[in-house]
Formats: C-alpha cells, structure tokens, sequence
C-alpha cells in the first residue's frame, strides 16, 4: 500500500474521508485493466476490510465507420436518412458514447451545414439525428436525416461522409476523421 497524496483528513463519524492518490499515467497501458485495492486505519487503529474497484485504461477513439446507405441515388430514389455503423471493438471495446457526421461534395469542396453545400469548410460536424450510441464492442448504429439535402444536390457529383465517433470513456476521446464511405447523385 501507498500512502494517498492527499487527504483523508479528520471527518466527525459517518462522513467519507475523501482522498486522492497522483499515479502518472505514463504508467498505464492502453486497454490493460486495473485493480485499485484501497484500506484504511481509524484513530482507533482499527484497519478496514480491502475494498477494490477495477478500471480499463483507454486513450484510443474508435478507427472505423461504414456508410450503408453508400450507392447511386436520383431524386425519387434519394433515402430519407443516411445510415451507417461505427464501433470501438479494435480499439479497446468501451463503446461509443456520439457520433457527427460530415458530408462533402466533390465539385464545391464544401460541406454540408445543415442547409446547403456553399458555405462549410470542410470536415463540417453535425451530430448525426439518431442512434449514434453502443456499449462495449458493440455497433453503433446511426442514421442522419437527409430532410431539405435532396434539393441541394448537384446532378453527378459524389458525395463522401466522413464520421467522428467518441469513445465512451471518462474522457471521451474523439477520432479524428473516419472515412465511412460515398454516394453518388444522379438524377
């Protein structure tokens, strides 16, 4: 055992002496889990039982995204949501906690904001409408309403989605830019 860095301090009965201990996390090794085995000492020398809690240390986003909804599209044919998947199995299963979506078209080079393709820079991030969440290693399904974005398409351009995903951690560590795939419009 280690002494804490700081606390407890004196607290009147029935009160949690609240204590932390500075551990650098140069110490810790990515998806490796940890046991922290805490005991104390009254004033009457009393020792308690070993309490443990156990964590995962996880500094790694999740790295891949699939767009399901990724084919040649005309108007009456343009789906209502985009869809697609996104998980954290390979790097390090603690699920995802959001998911934004960023869409560009191949001509202007420019994003989608929610209204049209002329003003964004690109990647433009727009939490997607729904899903977007998953425990462990699980999928995190998630779809965006497409509602206003066929009237902004330009016949024959591509479209690529790209997908930010955060890990469901303390932290929430966000990925950077995940390719999740494309479609093309074609009316």
């Amino acid at each position: 055992y280690n002494n804490t860095t700081t606390g407890p301090t004196a607290v009147a009965p029935g009160t949690a002496a609240t204590w932390t201990y500075t551990f650098p996390n140069t110490n810790l090794t990515n998806t490796d889990s940890y046991t922290i085995h805490t005991q104390t000492v009254d004033y009457a020398g009393n020792t308690s039982t070993v309490a443990t809690q156990t964590f995962v240390y996880d500094t790694v986003a999740p790295s891949s995204a699939i767009l399901t909804t990724n084919a040649s599209y005309n108007a009456a044919g343009f789906p209502a949501s985009l869809t697609g998947t996104t998980n954290d199995s390979a790097t390090g299963a603690h699920g995802i906690s959001a998911v934004n979506v960023s869409i560009q078209d191949s001509t202007s080079g420019k994003c989608w904001n929610g209204t049209n393709f002329t003003t964004a820079t690109c990647p433009n991030w727009i939490a997607v409408t729904s899903g977007g969440t998953a425990t462990l290693g699980a999928n995190a399904n998630w779809s965006y309403s497409t509602t206003g974005m066929g009237a902004q398409l330009t016949n024959g351009d591509t479209y690529t989605v790209q997908v930010q995903a955060t890990d469901a951690t303390t932290s929430g560590t966000q990925s950077g830019a995940l390719a999740a795939g494309t479609f093309l419009y074609d009316s």
